[in-house]
């Protein structure tokens, strides 16, 4: 399960499935689940949006605002004043070269300004900052091409930078930031973003003979941000089209392709580091494969046999389902998978009933603990189990306490920082809250109780405030608070929301409606919202800048940005003024 600045969590239901496509909302793989989306940038909306409205969605797309902390600044520049392009004033840059007192504008990272010293070169070199910190660039297509825009230049359009005559079908952000990957017609074409120029085009793949995949993401990078992997179709349609999975290095103009399947309906990259399980579609068991991927070259294959697969949040761990034949006797397995020989471990789950099961697993953030749903304790019902990995793997302890007859555990997740469990289940009679939650900071997991609603992603919660989050609930947008079971969520707004988005550094949330933009600081609600009057349709594809500092938001097809000064919003600039349907404006991460 990966981890974002925003706090991804790992939610159970959140699955990429070996038997059917779609989304299902997370850091897991299972067999029963969809399959679309990968479990770092593919499938679903922003990380920064709060899951409401049109824009809802767990996190990620490649424009996941879900950037790390700190001022923007240009590559080379220290955490501290905004600064456009070059040597910052104050410490050291993050990876750039340390700076003077007064640093003067330039692309080089490391140039110090009048009265300092030469600053050394980042990690990455100097020459275009590509080893400092990198630029927030927001990237868009619209019918007549393909754009950035560096909001260093805001309030100016003459920021809006041309990367193609054509719209691009999609663009993907690498993880790290560095690279922006784009499809124009049959060609695929990566940029190196790192500097305060973009870089040359390289073509990667011309003529693409086969078709892009409807079932399997069809572009993901992996975690470390030196592999692509493409998913396509012999064939444009079919009943049951066979999905061809391959690799390249997206750093090298027309790089070699290496082919890892013929057969795949699961491809998923470890939240850390250069491994990707991907698996074939089989209606039980399925054999999954782990792969090492350096720059585009495959290693060495490790082969796990399960219907469900999970990652660990470091990256070097694969929780794995085995089913039995005969009774249903299902096997939990642990498999590092950095190991030069594997040697899977079993985990005990302890099953009283006949035909346990084992249906969805999440690690937790830290990945010192496992949640699973399954039948253990009774006979055709789940219950919700966490299981102790650190220091050593320890027996299942009950989670969802109290649950009788048929009621079962749906879906569950973690929250971001790991001290709290939310669950849903049905079965219950109407009328009845489904949703749950436990507080699981101590030994033991504490008491279920019923916050009135759970969040609906990862950045539904507060990083200001990581016992609160947002959900929707009835038509109302509620703030819950999990260390006040007792208390009554705070309601935020009732009635329709277009779209919402958190802010990735504060609790500032932005939310429309039909002519109005709000703005609304959830942890000083003692305040009201900040309403900005627009014109008469309701803005759409709310996106924060991963600094915080910007929001774009689409209005009547229209691309705008606003800078955000805490509660106060600027003027909108529009910087695209056609309407396109193309897709959605993807920030730079950093």
């Amino acid at each position: 399960m990966s981890v974002l600045r925003l706090g991804r969590w790992g939610v159970a239901s959140l699955m990429v499935g070996l038997a059917a496509c779609g989304s299902d909302e997370g850091g897991a793989v299972n067999a029963s689940a969809g399959s679309a989306g990968s479990s770092a940038q593919g499938g679903g909306k922003s990380a920064g949006a709060a899951n409401l409205g049109e824009d809802a969605g767990s996190a990620g797309e490649s424009d996941a605002d879900a950037g790390s902390a700190g001022e923007q600044e240009a590559e080379g520049g220290s955490a501290g004043t905004q600064s456009s392009v070059g040597g910052s004033a104050g410490t050291s840059g993050t990876n750039g070269g340390s700076a003077g007192t007064s640093g003067s504008a330039g692309t080089s990272g490391g140039t110090a300004g009048s009265t300092g010293t030469s600053g050394s070169g980042g990690a990455g070199g100097s020459a275009g900052g590509s080893g400092g910190v990198f630029r927030q660039w927001l990237a868009f297509t619209n019918s007549t091409g393909t754009f950035v825009y560096d909001p260093a230049k805001f309030p100016l359009d003459s920021g809006v930078v041309s990367l193609n005559s054509d719209a691009a079908r999609s663009l993907l952000w690498s993880p790290d930031g560095r690279w922006l990957l784009y499809w124009v017609g049959s060609e695929l074409y990566c940029r190196d973003m790192s500097a305060a120029v973009p870089g040359s085009p390289l073509l990667l793949i011309s003529g693409l003979s086969q078709y892009l995949s409807p079932h399997v993401t069809p572009l993901t990078w992996s975690a470390d941000s030196k592999t692509v992997g493409v998913a396509s179709v012999p064939v444009a349609s079919s009943t049951d089209p066979q999905t061809v999975f391959q690799v390249l290095d997206p750093t090298r103009a027309a790089p070699p392709i290496s082919t890892l399947s013929n057969s795949v309906q699961t491809v998923a990259w470890a939240p850390t580091g250069e491994r990707v399980l991907f698996a074939p579609l089989l209606f039980s068991n399925s054999t999954a494969h782990v792969r090492s991927v350096t720059a585009g070259v495959p290693g060495a294959d490790v082969t796990l046999n399960g219907a469900t697969f999970a990652w660990s949040a470091d990256g070097k761990s694969v929780a794995n389902v085995v089913v039995g034949s005969g009774p249903t006797v299902t096997g939990l397995i642990l498999t590092d998978v950095s190991q030069a020989t594997p040697s899977p471990v079993t985990i005990p789950t302890n099953p009283t009933v006949a035909a346990p099961s084992v249906a969805r697993i999440a690690f937790s953030p830290d990945g010192s603990a496992l949640l699973f749903s399954g039948a253990q304790l009774r006979e055709g019902a789940y219950d919700l189990f966490r299981v102790p990995l650190k220091p050593t793997v320890g027996a299942p302890v009950l989670v969802s306490t109290g649950l009788t007859g048929t009621v079962s555990v749906s879906s569950f997740a973690w929250s971001p920082d790991g001290k709290w469990a939310t669950y849903t289940v049905y079965g219950v009679a109407s009328g009845t809250s489904p949703n749950w939650a436990v507080d699981m900071s101590g030994a033991s997991p504490g008491t279920p109780f019923q916050p009135g609603a759970i969040p609906g992603s990862s950045s539904s919660w507060l990083v200001s405030a990581p016992q609160k989050f947002l959900a929707s609930y009835n038509s109302d947008y509620l703030l819950v608070d999990l260390s006040n079971p007792s208390a009554t969520p705070t309601t935020i707004f009732s009635g329709s929301v277009s779209a919402a988005a958190m802010n990735p550094l504060s609790s500032i949330l932005a939310f429309g409606v039909t002519s109005h933009l709000y703005l609304r600081d959830l942890e000083h609600l003692e305040n009201p919202a900040t309403d900005f009057p627009i014109s008469a349709a309701s803005p759409s594809s709310l996106r924060w800048s991963p600094n915080g500092q910007f929001l774009s938001f689409v209005l009547s097809g229209q691309l705008r940005l606003a800078r955000a000064d805490g509660m106060t919003l600027s003027t909108a600039l529009t910087l695209s003024s056609i309407s396109s349907s193309a897709p959605s404006p993807s920030w730079q991460p950093q």
